[in-house]
């Protein structure tokens, strides 16, 4: 295993302890429901569920022979994910307004785990023009990306926690 991808799991573990304790000053189940998501993402992680799902929809695609054509395959679908990000964070966007330290928080925790999703999507499509893109250069983009979503999680359930405990 990589080290940036032991410095994810730790994130995520850390994350998912934020959640907790942002669950247990405020008994708001969001943050409970958040920290079972990070901790999920730790079990992902270890497991390589993610290259495994990868490798798996490749061999789908050679036995079906459609490898050759998947690049059309995956600018559809990545199109369609990014359509998606945009609208699920318009709404988000729309539900901004909401009075409250706690409710700002929820938001933000919100928004960013719907572009860390939109971000593990993106990877399991594999499209070359947006691999080269993540992961292009000594300094990974992705490691920046998932690393600020991941820690606007923390931050917002460390708000919480400071709020209310």
């Amino acid at each position: 295993m990589s080290f940036p991808a032991l410095l994810g799991i730790l994130s995520y573990c850390v994350t998912a302890l934020a959640c907790g304790l942002a669950w247990r000053a405020s008994r708001h189940g969001f943050w409970l429901g958040l920290g079972g998501v990070f901790l999920a993402l730790v079990a992902w992680r270890f497991a390589g569920a993610e290259e495994l799902l990868r490798d798996g929809l490749r061999t789908q695609l050679a036995s079906r022979d459609l490898y050759a054509g998947r690049r059309a395959i995956q600018g559809v679908i990545a199109g369609l994910v990014l359509l998606a990000g945009a609208g699920v964070g318009a709404w988000l966007w729309r539900r901004r307004s909401r009075p409250g330290a706690r409710q700002r928080a929820q938001w933000w925790a919100e928004l960013a785990l719907a572009g860390l999703g939109g971000l593990i999507l993106l990877r399991l499509i594999s499209f070359s023009p947006i691999d080269r893109l993540l992961y292009g250069g000594p300094v990974h983009l992705n490691w920046f990306l998932e690393g600020g979503l991941v820690a606007v999680c923390a931050m917002a359930a460390i708000s919480v926690w400071r709020r209310n405990g």
